[in-house]
């Protein structure tokens, strides 16, 4: 449903490009309802068009919680930019809800692997009494790190609240058969 010209608009992380001719790309809440986007303000992509599905093949169930009104509605957060370019930022069960602030794990990770020493990582939802959940970094490195100077380098590069409140070293991140981040078993 979107083109990306990655020679014309290089360097563009996370964007899937602009709706393609005869495709509308919204951004709805969790009830399905359009909401104004960016980059601090996720929501749901969801598409509208001609080249949209019409249905799972066998499967009238499957097909009413992704398909209604023409509209097909995923799992996929992310925002559309000031020039209608559609980022996806992460699936809706890897979102962690900060007291009402999404943030997406990817970011995190993203801006801990810079960080000298972190071999692997990944953010997960620790629990927190006051914003019911803040993000919790596990890490693979060869040797002992710097928290104080991790969580600095962060603060630089990440807003306040997308700072982990906790770090945990591990011996190895679990991945799924293709090696990609297990999320699911960090749930």
């Amino acid at each position: 449903m979107t083109m990306y010209d990655c020679v014309a608009h290089p360097g563009l992380a996370n964007c899937i490009g602009k709706p393609m001719p005869n495709a509308e790309i919204l951004i709805v809440d969790d009830d399905k309802r359009l909401i104004s986007s960016s980059k601090d303000h996720l929501g749901l992509i969801a598409c509208k068009g001609d080249v949209n599905m019409l249905e799972y093949v066998n499967s009238p169930e499957l097909t009413r919680d992704v398909l209604r009104g023409g509209i097909v509605y995923n799992n996929d957060i992310g925002y559309i930019d000031e020039e209608g370019f559609v980022y996806i930022i992460g699936r809706k069960g890897d979102v962690i809800n900060v007291g009402g602030l999404k943030v997406a794990p990817t970011e995190v990770e993203e801006a801990a692997l810079a960080f000298d020493g972190i071999d692997e990582c990944i953010c997960v939802a620790l629990p927190d009494r006051i914003s019911g959940f803040v993000p919790k970094l596990l890490y693979v490195a060869a040797q002992d790190l710097d928290l104080p100077a991790l969580s600095r380098f962060l603060s630089a590069r990440l807003e306040g609240y997308k700072v982990p409140k906790a770090f945990e070293r591990v011996p190895e991140i679990r991945k799924t058969y293709n090696g990609k981040l297990d999320r699911k078993s960090y749930r």
